[in-house]
Order: C-alpha cells, then structure tokens, then sequence
C-alpha cells in the first residue's frame, strides 16, 4: 500500500488537452504539443521531426 499526499487544487503543468471544435467534436493534442500551447515557431524550431497536423488545425 501506497499513501500518496496531494494538494487538492494543484494546477498541474504541462497537461495534454484536448480543443473543442466549433462543429462540437474535439481534437486531442499529441504528447509534443502539451498546455500551454507554444507558439508554432517555437514548436517547430524545438521539434526534430514535422508538427503535426492536428497542432496546426487546433490554431485555426
């Protein structure tokens, strides 16, 4: 058994989301793409790799 502390109302950073669209559905974010969300420049000149679409449709 394990007793793990915690603070009730603790803001945990960073966090996947998930965006809600305007036709009502959401789109979740990849792992690399946690809140808060980075700038697209920012993202892109830290990434080895391509963002990912779905990063870019959650700025539109």
């Amino acid at each position: 058994i394990c007793d793990v502390t915690i603070i009730k109302d603790e803001a945990l950073w960073p966090k996947v989301s998930a965006i809600p669209q305007a036709n009502g559905s959401m789109i979740s974010m990849p792992l690399e793409d946690m809140s808060p969300l980075l700038d697209l420049e920012r993202l892109d000149s830290e990434m080895l790799v391509e963002i990912s679409l779905v990063s870019k449709q959650a700025r539109e």
